[in-house]
């Protein structure tokens, strides 16, 4: 065998390294599956309306949720078609979990400005490997430029999931 393998179209390499499995070993993830030549994400706030309707048809759980601040939605380049729409607000108790999980933050009256909690995440499956990361991080620089006040983003992970 040559030692290298042909890895698919549009990769940011033409041929990867072949790491032999031998004894239990693994296949190491290759780099992110993107070119110069791919289309940039475009970033925008939308409603949350369209928000909903993207997640209805391309989410597994249908429910928005209810204390939603931002609504962010990503386009195939700018003016292109919807792939992708995060949502950003606060928890059920969000007083209660900052104090909670966050003590650092300050006890001002609105310190609950603070912080966004990602409510839900949506990518259409036939984006390529990452477009969430890149999606994510384009959403964190979204929010450190617009929203300065927000010191933190988290999110908890769906524990009925794949249960």
């Amino acid at each position: 065998m040559s030692g290298k393998q042909k890895v698919q179209r549009g990769s940011s390499i033409e041929n990867a390294p072949r790491y032999p499995l031998g004894d239990g070993g693994s296949t190491p993830t290759l780099p992110l599956q993107f070119t110069k030549a791919d289309i940039p994400l475009w970033l925008e706030e939308i409603p949350l309306e369209m928000a909903s309707e993207f997640v209805r048809q391309h989410h597994y759980s249908k429910v928005m949720p209810k204390q939603t601040k931002l609504v962010l939605g990503a386009h195939k380049g700018k003016g292109g078609p919807l792939i992708g729409v995060i949502t950003f607000g606060w928890g059920v108790r969000p007083k209660d979990t900052l104090r909670a999980l966050f003590p650092s933050l300050d006890n001002s009256p609105d310190f609950t400005k603070q912080y966004l909690e990602i409510g839900k995440m949506c990518v259409h499956d036939s984006e390529p490997k990452n477009t969430e990361s890149r999606f994510l991080s384009l959403a964190a620089g979204y929010i450190k430029k617009h929203r300065p006040g927000v010191k933190l983003i988290f999110t908890w992970a769906d524990a009925l999931w794949g249960k």
